[in-house]
């Protein structure tokens, strides 16, 4: 079997990561101890969409309670790109794409133009048949001490079905700033550690989502065998108008790496 996979004793077939878990045996021994609670719709969050994020909107988010941590999820409407953009041709069709570079980089060139904008996944999948993105943003929240917590922030790319709306798989965004487990990589600025006393939970879940949503992306974690940047100028992309522009290429294509992350497999999706 795939070193990525294993069988339980009730013949379940899972994944998970051998670069954590040394014995497939400590998987299971965890799955039995592990139980997911979750509370629909629990915390109430702030979203932003417009220029300049200038037009903030509640939602409410899941709560998933596990033995160890409590995991804040929900979906973004909308994945907002803060990068330097590049002008390319698609067949005669002039668009707008990230390059992911710094922007102080090509302060004088003018190709590439520096600002925000926001890539809306329903709009670019109209035409991909029966399939779909919803952009997953979940923040685990553990205990390291008395006194002290951690979070830990995810993005990652769901695709599910259109007619009956099962989830296909969870996949890696080809984007910076996202390890191959779906872990966002949130600078050396944002405090991931904080003193349990005086930040809740909701706190803690609402400072992740403002620093996500005000950081820049760069190539800092551009390192693996995957071109991001070729294939996110095929998946993301802008016409004259700045509206999300359809997709160049299958989802199936252009989405090819799955995340194995065993509390994101895990969790309670609802489409």
């Amino acid at each position: 079997m795939n070193a990525l996979f294993a069988v339980s004793p009730s013949g379940m077939i899972v994944r998970y990561d051998p670069s954590i878990v040394a014995n497939p045996g400590s998987i299971f021994e965890k799955m039995s101890k592990r139980d997911f609670k979750t509370l629909q719709g629990f915390h109430s969050v702030i979203l932003y969409r417009g220029a300049n994020l200038s037009e903030p909107f509640k939602a409410n988010w899941n709560t998933t309670i596990t033995n160890d941590s409590i995991c804040t999820w929900g979906y973004l409407p909308k994945l907002i790109f803060n990068t330097v953009f590049e002008i390319m041709e698609f067949s005669g069709e002039i668009r707008l794409v990230p390059n992911f570079s710094r922007p102080s980089s090509f302060t004088d060139d003018a190709s590439m133009i520096k600002g925000s904008m926001f890539w809306d996944p329903e709009k670019a999948t109209n035409n991909q048949g029966n399939v779909h993105i919803k952009i997953l943003f979940a923040s685990n929240v553990v205990r390291t001490g008395l006194e002290t917590q951690a979070v830990t922030n995810y993005l990652i790319f769901q695709l599910f079905d259109r007619t009956t709306n099962e989830l296909i798989g969870n996949f890696l965004p080809p984007i910076p700033n996202v390890f191959n487990d779906g872990k966002i990589c949130m600078g050396h600025a944002f405090p991931s550690t904080c003193n349990s006393t005086s930040e809740t939970v909701g706190k803690l879940v609402q400072s992740s989502i403002d620093s996500f949503y005000s950081s820049i992306a760069n190539t800092d974690l551009i390192t693996d065998s995957m071109d991001r940047r070729q294939i996110s100028s095929q998946l993301f992309g802008w016409d004259s108008l700045k509206e999300t522009a359809p997709l160049m290429g299958r989802i199936e294509r252009l989405l090819n790496v799955k995340v194995g992350n065993f509390l994101l497999d895990n969790l309670p999706y609802e489409n």
